[in-house]
């Protein structure tokens, strides 16, 4: 079936919100991008990238480059796809923050139903991380502030740091840092102007009841465990918020795709139609002329050996000749199609004599 769309023209409204949207995520992409490279050129690794694969702890670049490469590819096809009304870039930048939308809320559930085992996990990749402590300055800086905002001290307690070299009590090492814990772990004097990186040194050689005085005793995992409760609203409100920008993108996207494909309609529907018709014309003008032709063939005189040309026609277009009398009165009608399409269609007979191959009329049909 045809349609035509009277207002059939992509709205400049949601072109254009769709773009100012979009040129946000695409220029913060960048710059994550752009300070993850930074961040490794810093620590040398652009120079030497067999570094990326030695550390055995996790690496925070990693997570800028990914977001900031997610980030940079989303705010991409949605700039470009609403500027050149590309449907398919467009399609691609409403599939994936759908996808991105339904992972986050997969994650959200799982947490929520597994929480024993979320916590172990988080529990054992907390002590994995402290043992490359000092491999990786990013992750140092990482557990410092974890440490600092928290007011913790190891993944369950301050013991916890026996499983990195250099702060290990079992070592044989003669490292000035053994059985201590990182100056995060301290607590600090307000007075104090300047900041004591080595007021965790030794610390673990006293007595656990006079930790209380110089580090934090409580375990990072378990504080991260009454944070949540606490900021459970301001976690929510987070979450929501990233959530109605996913789906408004998601509208955005929607509706500028049914406004393109509602102006390319006619076009297509025209080009298709014009196909169509122009080819059931063809075929019907060559069976139409070639059964003129054999029609107005004179016949031949037959033979005793072999069967006139009448004989061998087939059956269907088998033509009976009647006496030259009869044959001039008689005429036979042959109906011809011919088909235009321009956003309507038209249908026009003609009436050919088959017996003089004089044109009769013509007659159209809307």
């Amino acid at each position: 079936m045809y349609y035509r769309y009277d207002n059939a023209e992509v709205s400049c409204c949601y072109k254009y919100l769709m773009f100012s949207y979009n040129i946000i995520f695409w220029l913060a992409g960048a710059a994550f991008i752009a300070i993850g490279f930074w961040a490794w050129s810093e620590k040398g690794v652009l120079l030497d990238l067999t570094r990326v694969t030695q550390l055995h702890g996790f690496d925070p670049v990693w997570l800028v480059l990914v977001v900031g490469g997610v980030t940079f590819i989303l705010g991409f096809a949605g700039c470009v796809g609403a500027l050149r009304e590309n449907i398919c870039l467009l399609k691609f930048f409403s599939g994936l923050i759908g996808f991105i939308f339904f992972l986050e809320l997969t994650v959200a559930v799982l947490a929520v139903v597994f929480q024993s085992q979320v916590r172990e996990w988080i529990s054992n990749f907390f002590l994995q991380n402290i043992k490359a402590y000092r491999d990786d300055i990013d992750l140092q800086n990482l557990i410092d502030s974890l440490q600092k905002m928290n007011h913790c001290c190891g993944a369950q307690e301050p013991n916890d740091w026996n499983l990195n070299i250099y702060f290990s009590c079992n070592g044989t090492h003669q490292s000035r840092e053994k059985c201590g814990v990182p100056f995060s772990c301290c607590i600090l004097d307000p007075a104090d102007s300047v900041l004591n990186t080595q007021c965790g040194y030794d610390v673990r050689n006293q007595q656990e009841k006079e930790w209380k005085e110089k580090i934090f005793v409580k375990g990072c995992i378990p504080a991260l465990e009454e944070w949540l409760p606490r900021n459970l609203y301001t976690v929510a409100f987070i979450f929501i918020v990233i959530s109605l920008l996913q789906m408004v993108g998601i509208y955005l996207a929607r509706t500028l795709i049914a406004d393109i494909e509602k102006c390319d309609l006619p076009l297509m529907c025209s080009l298709l139609w014009l196909l169509k018709c122009l080819t059931e014309c063809h075929i019907t003008l060559l069976k139409n002329a070639t059964l003129l032709c054999l029609h107005l063939m004179p016949s031949l005189p037959a033979s005793p050996e072999r069967p006139s040309r009448t004989d061998r026609l087939p059956s269907s277009r088998l033509i009976t000749r009647t006496s030259s009398s009869a044959a001039a009165t008689t005429a036979t009608t042959l109906p011809v199609w011919f088909w235009f399409c321009s956003g309507h269609m038209t249908r026009c007979v003609m009436n050919v004599n088959a017996d003089t191959g004089k044109h009769v009329g013509l007659n159209k049909v809307v």
